[in-house]
């Protein structure tokens, strides 16, 4: 979920893949998957904080990845 998010951030839409990830996990039950998801969202948000404090957001992505 994590990637998920950090892909859309840099404008990579990966909504479906994240979902249909997740959609496997709960053994293609919906409501599974949305439990699953809420489940974690704390700890997402945690990792995001802490990937976005120690790198520098502002720069475009093939910047960030060649330096």
């Amino acid at each position: 979920l994590t990637a998920g998010v950090l892909c859309q951030m840099y404008g990579q839409k990966m909504d479906r893949h994240t979902y249909e990830y997740i959609l496997g996990y709960a053994k293609n039950d919906p409501k599974k998957a949305m439990n699953l998801i809420s489940k974690v969202l704390v700890k997402v948000s945690k990792i995001l904080e802490l990937i976005l404090e120690t790198t520098d957001y502002s720069k475009p992505l093939m910047e960030t990845v060649t330096n």
